[in-house]
């Protein structure tokens, strides 16, 4: 399961979700726009204020990265094994 971090106001953060529809795969989108308790939460997790965060669940939380590394691991084809 795939868990993204967003903020509502983003174009970083909508790409990433156009993303994730695009290769059909099942994910949570928590908008912390107005959660600054859970934001805080976040970035204290991976050390960094920036969004989208996108996280993966299979055994432990793995930290996936942000929109850029989203987008090269689906045009390297490695999103697609990850979340199969």
């Amino acid at each position: 399961m795939i868990t993204i971090i967003t903020k509502g106001y983003c174009p970083y953060c909508a790409g990433a979700i156009t993303l994730l529809n695009k290769v059909w795969v099942k994910y949570m989108n928590i908008d912390v726009t107005l959660k600054p308790d859970l934001y805080d939460q976040v970035k204290e997790i991976t050390g960094s204020q920036t969004v989208p965060q996108v996280f993966m669940w299979d055994i432990h939380w793995k930290f996936l990265g942000w929109f850029t590394e989203l987008n090269e691991l689906h045009k390297s084809g490695e999103l697609e094994k990850l979340i199969k």
